[in-house]
Formats: structure tokens, C-alpha cells, sequence
């Protein structure tokens, strides 16, 4: 029988080169948030208490304007609305005697990396897992964000759009592996990113926020998905 020790280290583990990538994109934010105006332990502690690229990126932006405490929430929730999806589907896999501040713990931390590392741990999901992952991420994403607004505009824009593209090998590295066991996951990918890049040339999915656009792209995807390609429930 597995140690809720060995859970853990395994979490830990495996989030090693999420937490990697996560230093590089994050360090590139530090230097964004430092430019936009924000001091050092601002930008650290968004980071530490957000987890989200997409809408710490926009958050800052929106601030640093000025903007309403209510348009930046309004963004936020459109931005990482795709985390609601996320967590649902995560909760589909624990055992039923989860706690609810296990739960709620599992759905603060969650990024795309961790989902997909989650999402791919045998049912049922234990929690401990996903807070070895957690336990990684996040001080390596807080960590990052230091670094980089310690070092202010040292680094040209080039540099810094060169380590945001460390965002999506990451979660590229993620999905891979299991594509190449499953053809029904390499259908899925390749109809998700042919949708994606319609959607963003379609005159009526063109002019929607990109987070409400991928929110609508996945509850369609995955519904028809799960549909045509149902999976029959592992059991314990």
C-alpha cells in the first residue's frame, strides 16, 4: 500500500519541471510588474496568492491604469474562469471522504501544468499529490517573480517574450506523453487546436475576451467528447 509520505515525495517529484518552466515565465511577469510600477513584494506576493499567468499579466496591466476594483474582477473571472472546469473535473476523481478544505485547498492551487499532472494520477486522486505539486510550483512561481522584479528592466522586451513561450512547452510536455498512448487524446488535441485557431479568425468568436473564448471552446469540446468517447469509472 502506497505512504501518504511517498504521495507526496511523488508530487513533489514530478512537479520538478513544471516548477523549471514556472521560474522563466514567472521571472519574466517580475520584470513586466516592475516596469508597470510594481514594487518587488507586490509582484511576489501576487504571484504567491494567484498562481495564474494569463491573469496576473492582465491584473497588473489593469492597475497600473487604474482601473475599477470591479472591471478587474470582472476580468479575472473571465481570464481564469477555465480553473472552475478544472477543479469540477479534478473533484470527479477524488475519493468521496475528501474534506471540504481538502478541496478547497486542491482548487486555490491549481494551474493548467497541475491539473494536467492531476489529471493524469491514477483514481482516486489522492490530494497529497496534488499539494507535491503545489509544494514545488508555487515557491518556484513566487520565487521567479522575485527574481525578475529584483532585476527590474535589465532585460530587453525581446528577452522577456522569448521566456514567456516557456509557458506553453511546459504544458505541451504535459499532454504529449499521453497522446502517444491514446488516440483519442491525439484526436482531441488536434480538434482543439484547429477550433482554437478558427475561433480566433470567426467574426462573432474573434471579438470575445481570449479567456471566455477557451471557457466556451472546452465545455464544448470536452462535452462532445465525453459523449462520443465515454470512459467507464475505474474503480478504487
Amino acid at each position: 500500500m502506497t505512504s501518504k509520505r511517498s504521495v507526496f515525495l511523488r508530487g513533489m517529484r514530478d512537479g520538478l519541471p513544471v516548477g523549471a518552466g514556472y521560474l522563466a515565465v514567472s521571472f519574466a511577469f517580475g520584470l513586466a510588474a516592475r516596469r508597470l510600477g510594481f514594487t518587488t513584494l507586490a509582484a511576489s506576493l501576487m504571484s504567491f496568492t494567484n498562481l495564474t499567468s494569463a491573469g496576473q499579466f492582465a491584473g497588473a496591466e489593469l492597475i497600473a491604469t487604474g482601473t475599477t476594483v470591479i472591471e478587474l474582477a470582472l476580468t479575472q473571472l473571465v481570464v481564469n474562469a477555465r480553473y472552475f472546469l478544472m477543479s469540477c473535473s479534478l473533484s470527479q476523481r477524488l475519493d468521496q471522504q475528501t474534506g471540504f478544505l481538502q478541496r478547497a485547498l486542491m482548487g486555490w492551487g491549481i494551474s493548467d501544468e497541475i491539473f494536467a499532472l492531476s489529471q493524469a494520477y491514477p483514481m482516486p486522486l489522492s490530494p497529497l499529490y496534488t499539494y507535491g505539486l503545489m509544494a514545488i510550483c508555487i515557491p518556484c512561481w513566487t520565487l521567479g517573480t522575485l527574481l525578475g522584479a529584483s532585476l527590474g528592466a535589465v532585460l530587453s522586451q525581446s528577452m522577456m517574450n522569448a521566456l514567456g513561450i516557456a509557458l506553453y512547452a511546459m504544458l505541451t510536455a504535459a499532454i504529449v506523453p499521453h497522446s502517444r498512448q491514446d488516440k483519442t487524446i491525439r484526436l482531441i488535441i488536434v480538434v482543439s487546436m484547429s477550433t482554437s485557431g478558427l475561433a480566433a479568425i470567426l467574426p462573432m468568436l474573434r471579438d470575445m475576451p481570449g479567456g471566455l473564448r477557451i471557457v466556451l471552446l472546452t465545455v464544448v469540446i470536452t462535452s462532445l467528447t465525453a459523449w462520443r468517447f465515454p470512459l467507464k469509472e475505474e474503480q478504487p
